[in-house]
C-alpha cells in the first residue's frame, strides 16, 4: 500500500514507540495491576453507548451542513462517518479524513470537493468547540496552574481567522475564483478550468453559511457530540477506584488534552500519544495519580472508544460491500487532497 511508504507513517510510528517506551519505563506495573483488577467495567456499557451517540450527533450535523446542496437520509450520512473514522483507526495519515467524504460523495453522488467542504467546517465546529472546553477548563483550574494559556489563546485566534477566511472565500466566491483562475491561466488553461470547477463546488459545500437555522443546528449537534465524549469518559472514570479525587472538570480536561495530544502524529489507532495525554490531563487534575493507575484507566478509555468504531465501520464495510483498496489506492487519498470527477460513470457502492 502507497501509504505505507510515507514518511508520515513512519514518523508516527515513530513518535508511537517512544511514547510506549516511556509508558514501559515508567510504569509501577503492580499498581497498574492493582487497578485492573479493582475497577468496575459494568461502567463500560454505558459509557459506549454514550460515546456512539456523538457519533449519531456527527452524522446529523453532516447532513444540516449539506442541506443546501442535498437532503441526505440519516444511514448514509451515519455511514460515512463510522467508515471514516474506522479507517483513521486502522490506517496510517489519517486518510480517513478523506475516505469519510469519499463514500458520501460517491454514494450520494454529490460532487467530492462539496462535500469535503462540508467536512472542513466539521472539523472547524470541533475545535470551536474543544476551544471553548479549554478555555473553561482553564478558568476552573486556574490561570497559573494550567501554564497553557497562550497556546490555547493563539489555537482559539487560529481558528477564528481560519474560519473568517473560509467565509471571506464564501461571500466573495465568485470573485476570489475568477482571480485564482486567471492567475493559473497564465501556466495551464487546461488546469485552470479544472480548478474552477473544483472551487465552484466547494463553494456550494460552504452554502450553510447561508442558511442560519441549518448553521445554528450544527453549532447544537456539536455541543452533543463533545457532550456526549465528556459524559462517556466521565463514566468510565467512575468504574475505577482512584486512591485520590479528581476535581469535576476532569473528564473536560481528559477530553481537549487527549484532542490534542492524538494529533500528534502516531501509530494508527494512536498507540502510545492517547495514553501518554491521558496521563498528563489526570497528573494535571491531580498530582497525586500513580502512573500504574492512570495506565490502566487510559488503556479501558482508548479500547472503549477505538473498538466500536472499528466493529461498527467494518460492519458497514460488510453491508454496503465496501472495499477500503478502492479508496486508499487514490491518488488524492495518497495525496490528502480532493478533487471531482465524474461520479456517474462509476459503480455505486451500498445503498
Amino acid at each position: 500500500m502507497p501509504l505505507l511508504r510515507s514518511k508520515k507513517f513512519y514518523l508516527g510510528i515513530l513518535i508511537s514507540i517512544g511514547s510506549i517506551l516511556v509508558l514501559v519505563v515508567t510504569v509501577d506495573w503492580v499498581n497498574a495491576g492493582e487497578a485492573f483488577t479493582t475497577a468496575n467495567y459494568w461502567w463500560i456499557l454505558p459509557a459506549v453507548v454514550v460515546f456512539m451517540a456523538g457519533f449519531l450527533a456527527r452524522a446529523k450535523r453532516w447532513g444540516y451542513l449539506l442541506r443546501r446542496i442535498k437532503r441526505i437520509r440519516f444511514m448514509p450520512l451515519f455511514k460515512a462517518t463510522m467508515i471514516g473514522f474506522m479507517a483513521n483507526s486502522i490506517l496510517p495519515a489519517r486518510v480517513g479524513e478523506i475516505i469519510g467524504p469519499l463514500v458520501l460523495a460517491r454514494d450520494e453522488r454529490i460532487k467530492k470537493s462539496s462535500v469535503i467542504a462540508s467536512a472542513v467546517i466539521n472539523r472547524l465546529l470541533d475545535g470551536f468547540t474543544l476551544m471553548v472546553i479549554w478555555l473553561g477548563t482553564v478558568l476552573a483550574i486556574g490561570v497559573e496552574k494550567s501554564g497553557n494559556v497562550i497556546v490555547i489563546a493563539m489555537l482559539f485566534v487560529g481558528y477564528i481567522v481560519l474560519t473568517s477566511l473560509i467565509y471571506m472565500f464564501y461571500r466573495f466566491s465568485d470573485r476570489t475564483i475568477g482571480w485564482i483562475k486567471r492567475a493559473v491561466a497564465r501556466f495551464n488553461m487546461r488546469l485552470a478550468v479544472r480548478v474552477g470547477r473544483i472551487l465552484v463546488s466547494f463553494a456550494d459545500g460552504l452554502n450553510v453559511f447561508s442558511n442560519r437555522r441549518h448553521l445554528g443546528m450544527a453549532v447544537y449537534y456539536s455541543l452533543l457530540v463533545w457532550g456526549c465524549s465528556v459524559t462517556s469518559t466521565w463514566l468510565v472514570m467512575q468504574g475505577f477506584n482512584f486512591s485520590v479525587g479528581f476535581p469535576a472538570y476532569t473528564s473536560f480536561l481528559l477530553v481537549a488534552l487527549v484532542c490534542l495530544g492524538i494529533a500528534i502524529p502516531s501509530s494508527p489507532g494512536y498507540i502510545g500519544t492517547f495514553e501518554l495525554s491521558t496521563y498528563f490531563s489526570l497528573n494535571i487534575a491531580n498530582p497525586a495519580i500513580t502512573m500504574g493507575e492512570a495506565l490502566s484507566f487510559a488503556l479501558i478509555l482508548h479500547l472503549m472508544q477505538i473498538l466500536p468504531i472499528i466493529f461498527v465501520g467494518l460492519i458497514f464495510l460488510w453491508v454496503g460491500n465496501v472495499r477500503l483498496s478502492d479508496y486508499t489506492k487514490r491518488k488524492e487519498v495518497e495525496e490528502g487532497r480532493i478533487t471531482d470527477y465524474d461520479i456517474s460513470k462509476e459503480v455505486k457502492i451500498g445503498g
